[in-house]
């Protein structure tokens, strides 16, 4: 694969929203040889494996297939290397040894007045070589289109024009995309973005005063809002974008976050999946705790496991895609990145089915909730908005199906003993909800007619061991299996979703 011009075989005819890019998160901190060679001290080992995010430079990210880099600004202009020693011990709660100061700070080569990349501690590169980088790439691979989004500013103190000044000094005006403001850029055709470097600053007050204020063309404001208002002046945003992680450093809490954001996302802006688990505690061997051992687990899900094949890289009920697939040392899985893009594009007028299953005592299949809340990682919501009582029913084989939920990905589980794969249960019963999508045949449900729409829906692997309670079961709103009888509970009938 040619990642370098990957975005070559792209119709020109295509939005900025049609499309899906992989993207870097924290892309500026990268291992460089000197980190690389200096993270062989335990100590700093330990330090750097929560700090550093890529692998690869802004050039090597961009010959990978990299078109969105998530930058954090962090002005140098206040304090010197030696400052910033001293403030990194400070957040990491112990002294650097003597011996290894020097290093360290030879190794950061900050220069007064600098603005370089962070991830909690200032460690990564220049900006000004990371646009500079990227205008040198566009300007020779002219089929391809790059995103900075810079956020997360920090020790800035009066320096917000120089840091425009920055940007644009690097930045040729024929690799500048130079639009109108309030131009809404997710909306642009691919012809009229090719060639180019997106600038973007998640800074309200930065774009008031010194991109606006001072009619600095050629960079523009990203927020999840369409509109913002700053002292009293509303500005329109030229970039709106959905971008939420999980903080999770779990893999399938982490999966099933970004599920639940997904099956609910409607709105017009576009999609940004974080596909990335969240260091946290220190690297201790044999133990991992580091971003680079959680990319190394979780990016290589993305297409060789299938938990997001069939949902993340296809439409979703209201026909939104994944625009960006954000993630660290994407160079670890090869191809996959690119690949999981471009098979959202394959799958882009590709929908399944939806369904609604009512009991005959008029009581829907609902996904039940799970326990954790929004901002703890889980996927909390109301089980009774329309949403989770929509489903896909996927056939198998026969009169067998699988069900998963339109409204968070999960999969409809009959549970037995040495489960894996579950994210949520209810809670005196034996149903679950699970990622897990490939030979489990505790996923699989026997349809089985009895004429007019109406079935009986049957646990198979239950029902092969020989288990009674195998069918499911509605009663009073919530979800059971239980032995086979006659009651209306256990009769479904399949209609069109309700109206959401």
């Amino acid at each position: 694969m040619d990642k370098k011009n990957w975005m070559s075989q792209l119709s020109n005819k295509l939005k900025l929203n049609q499309i899906c890019i992989p993207g870097s998160h924290d892309a500026g901190v990268y291992y460089n040889p000197i980190m690389r060679a200096l993270s062989t001290n335990p100590l700093l080992h330990k330090i750097f494996s929560l700090v550093y995010t890529q692998g690869l430079d802004t050039t090597g990210q961009l010959e990978n297939g990299i078109r969105y880099f998530d930058v954090r600004p962090w002005s140098t202009s206040l304090a010197s290397a030696a400052d910033i020693i001293k403030w990194i011990e400070g957040k990491i709660g112990f002294s650097i040894p003597e011996s290894l100061v020097a290093e360290v700070i030879k190794a950061l080569n900050l220069g007064e007045g600098d603005f370089v990349a962070h991830h909690e501690v200032p460690l990564g590169m220049r900006i000004a070589d990371m646009v500079k980088a990227a205008n040198d790439f566009v300007a020779s691979h002219s089929s391809e289109v790059v995103i900075f989004a810079f956020s997360h500013f920090e020790h800035f103190n009066g320096v917000d024009e120089k840091f425009i000044e920055v940007l644009l000094e690097n930045l040729q005006p024929t690799q500048r995309l130079v639009v109108e403001y309030g131009t809404n850029i997710t909306e642009m055709l691919l012809s009229e973005l090719k060639g180019k470097v997106i600038l973007l600053i998640e800074n309200d007050s930065m774009y008031k005063n010194s991109v606006k204020g001072k009619n600095k063309k050629g960079i523009y404001l990203v927020n999840e809002a369409h509109e913002r208002t700053v002292d009293g002046v509303s500005l329109t945003v030229e970039f709106p974008l959905y971008d939420k992680y999980a903080n999770e450093n779990d893999y399938q809490t982490t999966v099933a976050n970004q599920l639940c954001k997904f099956g609910k996302f409607a709105e017009n802006k576009l999609f940004l999946l974080n596909w990335t688990m969240t260091a946290s505690g220190w690297a201790l061997l044999p133990g991992k705790s580091g971003v680079e051992d959680y990319a190394e687990e979780i990016n290589p899900r993305l297409l060789g496991c299938g938990h997001a094949s069939d949902f993340l890289l296809q439409p979703n009920f209201y026909g939104k895609i994944v625009n960006i697939i954000n993630g660290d040392f994407w160079e670890k899985s090869g191809d996959d990145v690119v690949k999981a893009c471009l098979k959202v594009m394959e799958n882009r007028d590709r929908k399944l089915k939806a369904i609604k299953l009512v009991s005959k005592a008029d009581q829907p299949l609902k996904l039940l909730p799970i326990s954790k809340k929004e901002g703890e990682g889980g996927c909390h919501f109301n089980a009774d908005h329309a949403m989770y009582n929509t489903w896909y029913k996927i056939h198998i084989r026969d009169n067998v199906y699988r069900l998963r939920n339109a409204g968070s990905g999960l999969y409809l589980r009959a549970a037995t003993d040495g489960f894996w794969a579950s994210i949520f249960s209810s809670r005196d019963n034996n149903l679950l909800g699970s990622l897990q999508e490939d030979s489990d045949q505790n996923l699989d449900w026997h349809f089985e007619p009895l004429g007019d729409n109406t079935f009986h829906i049957v646990a198979c692997l239950r029902k092969k061991e020989g288990i009674k309670e195998d069918r499911l079961d509605a009663s009073h709103g919530n979800l059971y299996l239980h032995q086979p009888n006659d009651g209306e509970f256990q009769k479904w009938v399949e209609s069109s979703p309700d109206p959401l």
